[in-house]
């Protein structure tokens, strides 16, 4: 939260981290739905995260059956 309300401010505030900001004087609504808004993108990112680690380990399961069945398919041809 912050009084200042020059852009170049702003942009400072960006540079080293700021992820949003509020100026004074502030109105109740504005922050608490700035609060939901940043609440409901923390959710999606684990959410993200979550799926991203399930998809990496049906790769992982992927590969290790195609694996097999190539190298069977390949034994079963020589034997």
């Amino acid at each position: 939260m912050t009084a200042l309300t020059e852009t170049v401010n702003n942009l400072r505030g960006f540079e080293v981290g700021a992820v949003d900001y509020i100026t004074k004087p502030f109105h109740q609504e504005e922050v608490l739905a700035r609060i939901r808004i940043h609440l409901t993108i923390q959710q999606q990112k684990k959410e993200l995260l979550d799926l991203n680690q399930k998809l990496s380990e049906s790769n992982a399961m992927k590969d290790k059956f195609f694996s097999i069945v190539s190298h069977d398919l390949k034994n079963a041809f020589t034997t």
